[in-house]
């Protein structure tokens, strides 16, 4: 009976960071910081009482930023990577996927990327990391949602037209 060869796994590249942040600063020399590192972001919910039944809710949604470090290892060539957002509800929904082009050993590609967060459901969101469809990491995003207070309003109110006091 002959042996049956398995096809040779190709090589993924390794990762090195993979986290949510309000900013992220390039140096001349294309060092990165990454500003306040979040897990955790609160979320101001318009009061919606207003809106007659049947018409449309407006979305609710911010922005956060992140960054995606990996270090080619034995991976070489183009490799295609993707967010997946799975909500607190098990909705998934995948990002637009970047391609980028790992040169192998130590050398590295980092992705910073604006991430539009949907925010409708209160609760804990994981973004899984792909590269070419396979998983590597999965990151938290707890979204909560904060209602305006009555010092909010009391400011709306006392606000001119152009939104100066």
């Amino acid at each position: 009976m002959a042996k049956v060869r398995k096809k040779p796994k190709a090589a993924r590249p390794l990762l090195m960071a993979a986290f949510f942040c309000e900013n992220i600063l390039e140096e001349k020399e294309g060092v990165l910081t990454a500003v306040r590192i979040v897990d955790v972001l609160k979320v101001r919910i318009p009061d919606l009482s207003g809106i007659p039944e049947g018409q449309p809710k407006p979305t609710i949604a911010t922005q956060i930023k992140a960054l995606l470090g990996f270090k080619s290892g034995e991976a070489k060539g183009k490799r295609t990577v993707h967010l997946t957002v799975v909500a607190p509800s098990g909705k998934r929904r995948k990002t637009v996927p970047t391609t980028v082009t790992f040169m192998g050993n130590e050398l590295g590609v980092n992705i910073r990327a604006q991430v539009v967060v949907e925010a409708e459901e209160e609760g804990l969101y994981w973004y899984e990391v792909r590269v070419d469809g396979k998983l590597l990491t999965r990151m938290p995003l707890r979204i909560v949602h904060e209602k305006p207070t009555s010092d909010d309003e009391r400011s709306k109110r006392s606000e001119g037209s152009d939104g100066t006091a």
